[in-house]
């Protein structure tokens, strides 16, 4: 796990300068526009928003942008360190502990929103990936959000990818960072509605395809309250 947490620190470190410095478009949509999520109060200010896996802290900003108090949970605390250093030199107060998808470090019904992009799919079997959206769920407050992204089958990131079990894919592709971990990735938008309807109420869930050039970007978007 150091390994691994060194690796992420150095590459969230490098990425402050190039895309990673930037939030979600599909992020600044559903929390901005009108069309995407009828039903969100569009008054953050002084609620909480948690991101799981907040890597350069780009999603962070933004929503403290919002009104937003915001935390974040990192698989490092060095990660965490460096960030809330970044955010104290701007005035931003950010909560940031080391955890994961599994164990997040904060009390039960704590926050209005939860964020999850391209973290959940981490996990290595569908009963951690279970448990980490009843995880998502516990520190959320009754009525709260979650809004989640996911890779979706045609990304580039499963050029030459091997199945090892239900869902599950080792990546191969040596020009990545990730190449040789596991990605667990739901076949169709019946299969994300059903698992995550387990655990959440009204969920929504989209698609975006994005090619550019040879690369391919698909993803699910998937939103949730807690009843």
């Amino acid at each position: 796990m150091s390994d691994n947490v060194t690796i992420w620190k150095n590459f969230y470190k490098d990425a402050t300068s190039q895309h990673n410095s930037y939030p979600s478009e599909t992020l600044i949509r559903l929390l901005k526009g009108s069309w995407y999520l009828p039903d969100l109060d569009k008054d953050f200010k002084g609620k909480k928003a948690l991101e799981i896996g907040f890597g350069s802290g780009n999603n962070l900003a933004f929503l403290a942008s919002l009104g937003f108090d915001i935390a974040g949970v990192e698989i490092g605390q060095s990660i965490c360190d460096a960030a809330k250093v970044k955010f104290g030199e701007v005035g931003v107060d950010l909560d940031a502990r080391a955890g994961h998808n599994r164990d997040i470090p904060f009390e039960d019904n704590t926050f209005d929103m939860l964020v999850s992009w391209a973290t959940v799919h981490y996990e290595l079997n569908m009963d951690d990936y279970m448990a980490a959206l009843r995880e998502f769920r516990r520190v959320l407050k009754p009525g709260g959000w979650l809004l989640l992204e996911t890779v979706a089958p045609g990304h580039s990131i499963f050029r030459g990818a091997r199945l090892e079990g239900p869902f599950v894919y080792r990546l191969t592709r040596e020009d990545d960072i990730r190449c040789g971990n596991t990605f667990l990735c739901l076949e169709n938008e019946q299969y994300v509605d059903h698992y995550y309807s387990q655990v959440f109420d009204d969920v929504v869930v989209g698609r975006i395809d994005l090619d550019i050039f040879r690369e391919r970007i698909t993803t699910f978007i998937v939103a949730g309250r807690k009843f």
